[in-house]
C-alpha cells in the first residue's frame, strides 16, 4: 500500500524536499539532519555577542551614544539632543534656549514655568511654545480645528443663558 502525504516541505538543514503528514512539527527530513542541524546552530557566548555588537553598530544613533565611557548624564543629554534633533530638527540645547526666552504661552498668553514644543503631527513643523494645559487641550481635540470650533459653540451655547 502506497501511503499518501499531505505536506510538501523543505528539511531546514539539507534543503532537500520531503513529505509528511505533520504539518507543522517537523521540520527535518530525518534525525540525522535534526541532530547536524542542532550541532552546527551551537555557537559559543563570545561569538553570539561579537554578532550583536556588530548588529548594533548599525543602529542610526550617533556614535556617542553607543560608547560606554560617558556618564549617565552625558548619556541622557546625548539621547535627548538625538530625539529632538529628530523630532523637531534642532538640539535639546537650542530648545533650552528658545524655552528660556519664552515668557508668555503662544496660544493663551499665560505665564507658565513648564514650556511645551507644540508642532503638528502630520507634518512635524513646530508651531510654538505653549503651556501643558494648552498643549493638552490641543491634542485632546485631535488638533482638529473642526472639532475646536463646534467646542467653542458649544461653550458659547450655554455663556448666553
Amino acid at each position: 500500500m502506497v501511503e499518501e502525504y499531505k505536506f510538501q516541505k523543505i528539511c531546514k538543514f539539507c534543503g532537500e524536499i520531503f513529505y509528511t503528514n505533520k504539518p507543522v512539527v517537523q521540520l527535518f527530513c530525518d534525525r540525522d539532519c535534526k541532530t547536524d542541524y542542532k550541532k552546527a546552530g551551537k555557537r559559543s557566548k563570545a561569538e553570539r555577542q561579537k554578532d550583536y555588537l556588530e548588529k548594533i553598530e548599525t543602529w542610526k544613533k550617533p556614535a556617542e551614544i553607543k560608547t560606554r565611557n560617558v556618564t549617565s548624564d552625558e548619556y541622557r543629554l546625548k539621547v535627548k539632543d538625538y530625539y529632538y534633533t529628530k523630532k523637531y530638527g534642532f538640539g535639546f540645547e537650542e530648545a533650552e534656549r528658545r524655552k528660556a526666552v519664552h515668557e508668555f504661552c503662544d496660544l493663551c498668553g499665560e505665564k507658565s514655568e513648564k514650556w511645551v514644543i507644540d508642532h503638528c503631527h502630520a507634518t512635524g513643523v513646530v508651531r510654538g511654545f505653549l503651556c501643558n494645559n494648552c498643549n493638552v487641550g490641543i491634542a485632546m481635540f485631535g488638533d482638529s480645528i473642526e472639532k475646536l470650533k463646534l467646542a467653542i459653540a458649544y461653550l458659547e451655547k450655554f455663556l448666553r443663558r
